[in-house]
Order: structure tokens, then sequence, then C-alpha cells
């Protein structure tokens, strides 16, 4: 199979060592408040075998009641999350059926990992083969790389990249529009390098970096030496990212839905998060068996991994199987169908980070 030959051969990169941390001139280059990221686009992730015909992009202005998620950090050094939540309220359970009866593979990316391992544990609970994306560059970057090799999971890199809003920090190794093509591969060498054993990337914020074909071209590249695949977090509705790995040949696919909702300084209540969240994953669910596979994302705090404890169960019991993300890579390369078009905003913007240009 061509996913399992391209996962499996290439040459083991050598460890060079990390890149500088904040200060340096890679991040000099993006020194201001960060945020989040992501736009939206629901349903499963868009392979290679598809038309041409452009998506909508996320309106500028959330939907009424849209809820916020996290991506990213909400401080000069670390994120902005809510305290450890309570365990899942004793009386609130999921609905059975969460969708009717049907086989597919859904695969869960645990985005924004690189600050501190507390929620690793909650995430072990979890019991199912989720994959973890990585920060590169930080200072916890390679030990909870190793950390979540070690517990069975999946890694990836969670590639930095520059988004419009100029308001956003997307940290280390963010990879810039005027950077030159050397500059970016050397850049994606020394991020890969601070994640030991990632198999794969997706990218963090990205709006403005991934509509830019030869800034797609030099970053897709690097990973491709590598033997690595690429996941569009799909922050703007541009078919960039997919036509730059297709014309490298590279196994490519794109998140469906972002799970993890109501996320804000302030969070709502539990039962408000699970049941914001049990729609998000009913769609996830609904892409899968529609489709054969989807991906969503979510990220890495307590309170999401109490969601999934919660509500994979019930994913499960519909027909559909949980599995590492590169088994879902392997099954789209090889021909499927294209997300439909966006279906609207993903979520509301946090009270400091403005609705467009993650």
């Amino acid at each position: 199979m061509f996913v399992l030959w391209w996962l499996g051969c290439g040459p083991r990169r050598p460890s060079r060592g990390v890149a500088p941390r904040p200060g340096s001139a890679t991040q000099s280059r993006s020194g201001r408040h960060p945020g989040s990221s992501p736009s939206s686009a629901t349903g499963a992730p868009r392979t290679h075998n598809r038309d041409h015909s452009r998506r909508a992009q996320a309106p500028d202005e959330p939907a009424p009641g849209a809820s916020a998620e996290p991506d990213g950090t909400g401080g000069e050094a670390r994120p902005v999350t809510p305290d450890r939540p309570s365990p899942t309220p004793p009386n609130w359970q999921p609905r059975r059926p969460l969708l009717p009866s049907g086989g597919g593979q859904v695969a869960i990316i645990v985005d924004d990992v690189g600050y501190g391992d507390d929620a690793l544990k909650d995430f072990v609970a979890v019991g199912s083969p989720l994959t973890f994306s990585v920060l590169p560059q930080l200072a916890d970057s390679g030990q909870l790389a190793r950390a979540c090799s070690a517990a069975g999971f999946e890694v990836m890199l969670h590639l930095p990249m520059q988004p419009r809003n100029s308001r956003l920090n997307p940290g280390p190794g963010c990879v810039m529009v005027d950077m030159p093509d050397e500059e970016i591969a050397d850049l994606v060498e020394r991020n890969i390098e601070s994640v030991p054993g990632a198999v794969g990337a997706n990218n963090h914020m990205g709006s403005r970096a991934s509509a830019d074909h030869r800034v797609m071209t030099a970053a897709l590249s690097a990973l491709r030496r590598h033997r690595m695949f690429f996941v569009n977090s799909v922050t703007t509705g541009s078919d960039i990212p997919a036509d730059v790995a297709s014309a490298l040949g590279m196994p490519y696919a794109e998140r469906s839905v972002f799970l993890d909702t109501n996320f804000s300084p302030e969070p709502a209540t539990t039962e408000e998060f699970l049941e914001a969240a049990q729609g998000r994953m009913e769609q996830l669910g609904r892409a899968a068996q529609r489709q054969g596979a989807a991906i969503g994302i979510c990220h890495y705090h307590p309170r999401t991994a109490e969601m999934l404890k919660a509500l994979l169960p019930a994913l499960k019991e519909s027909g559909l199987s949980i599995v590492p993300v590169s088994l879902v890579v392997a099954s789209r390369s090889r021909g499927g169908l294209r997300a439909p078009p966006s279906g609207g905003p993903e979520r509301s913007p946090r009270p400091y980070e403005p609705a467009r240009d993650r």
C-alpha cells in the first residue's frame, strides 16, 4: 500500500537539536498576541481525487449562538485555558443511539500539545487510538512527543504557519510568507527534529501561509523528504494545500469537524460543553458514514478528554471505528470524495480574538 510504504521507508532524521526559544530571529517575526486557529468546513477529508471548484470560505462573523473553541495560546508563554473541569456530570448521558448504524473510520487529532503533561493521563484514560499533534520548539515538545509515543499514541507535528491576522502569534517555528524557500526548508527541518517520532503534520493557524503556493511548496517538500503526510486543518478556503500535495505525490487529507467548543476565559458549564460537543461528534460520525472516513480535531485540555471519554463509546456503538489519522490518510489518498463546501463558521472568537484571519 502506498502510504504504508511512505510511512515506513524514509531514512530517519538525525537529531540536530531544538531551534532557538522565543526571542530568536524566527520567533521575533510574529511576536504579537497569540490566539487561535480555525475556520470551517464540515464533512469528510478531501483528497486529490476531486474537482477544482472553490470551497466557500468561512464568513467574517460567526453565526448567532456559535460557540468558542481554543487553538493556540492565550498569553505570551502559556495557553489561556479554564481550570481543570469536574468529572462528567453523573446525570448527563449522550444520546443513544447517537447515529443510525453504519460503518466508517474516524480519526481524532488532539492539537496544541506542547505546554506540559498535565492532561496526558486524561487522554490515556479515554482508551482510544488518538493522534497527538505537538507544537515544535517548546520546552516540553520533545518530552511530550516521546510520552505520547510511549503511551501508544500516534504523533504529528503541529506546524505553525502565518495567519492573516497579524495580532495572532502562532509561536516558535512559524513559517512566514516573507521567508525564502531555503529558510522555510531549514525551519521545517528543525521543527521536525523537535518533535521526535512525528509521522505527519498539520498546520497550526496558517490562513495566510497556506494560501501561498510557493510557501506551501517549500514547506510540504520538506515534510515529503521525511515521508510525512499532511493534514490540512482548513483555516482558509484555499485549494492550494491540496494542489501542492497532489503535485508532490504526497499523502494528504483534510479535517472535517472541530469537536471541542464553548471554551473561553470563562467557560460554559460542563453540561453545555458536552451538549455542544455531542452535536459536533454527530456531524463527524455522519461524515465518516457518508464518505468512509473523517477527521475530527480537538485540543489538549482535560475537559476535552472528558468529552471524548463520554462520547466516543456512543460513536462506536453506531458501528464506527476510531483509528489513528495515518489510516484515514491512507484510505483518502487512494481516492475518494472531496469535502463538501463550508456549512458556516466553526466558532465565535474569544473576547481578545477577531473572528477571521486565523
